[in-house]
């Protein structure tokens, strides 16, 4: 190998070192970040976690959090303490193995109580945030016994009182 190529490889390996990302560097001497890191590897060089040195420390540990979301802590007040989006409690719990279901599951749900509901005018909307389910498992869950819906919305007040 020519000196020349001795001395960009030396040189990737020295911008990188110095917590340069991998763009960067491929920018620095015309080539993609691709071929940086074959040169990289080649050359035995410890590649850093994706995200690099920019990666956000956590307030918690993926342990912590894990331990938490099983005692009932909601993702949202996860990702207040830490600083964080809900996304990132979501991936790490994810990760984790950890299922976490926020709303119940439709087979979960007092099929019977939804109907008298749902007979008294509630609409699906209102049923899903009274038995903690998302819109579409009220509905799924009254479709599967046979409810037969309405398609001009909740009753009108009026005709609740009669």
């Amino acid at each position: 190998m020519p000196e020349r190529n001795h001395d960009r490889i030396r040189l990737a390996v020295s911008l990188y070192g110095d917590g340069w990302t991998l763009e960067r560097v491929g920018r620095h001497m015309g080539i993609s970040k691709q071929r940086v890191s074959q040169l990289l590897h080649r050359e035995g060089v410890a590649m850093r976690p994706y995200g690099g040195k920019n990666k956000k420390v956590l307030a918690l540990t993926d342990a912590e959090i894990c331990n938490a979301a099983r005692a009932g802590v909601q993702p949202q007040a996860l990702a207040s303490a830490m600083g964080c989006s809900i996304a990132t409690i979501y991936v790490r719990l994810s990760a984790a193995r950890v299922q976490w279901h926020p709303r119940k599951s439709c087979r979960d749900l007092p099929v019977d109580r939804m109907q008298q509901d749902y007979a008294a005018g509630a609409g699906c909307i209102e049923i899903a945030r009274r038995y903690g389910c998302s819109t579409m498992g009220a509905y799924y869950a009254l479709r599967r016994v046979g409810t037969a819906f309405r398609h001009s919305g909740p009753k009108p007040a009026a005709a609740l009182t009669n």
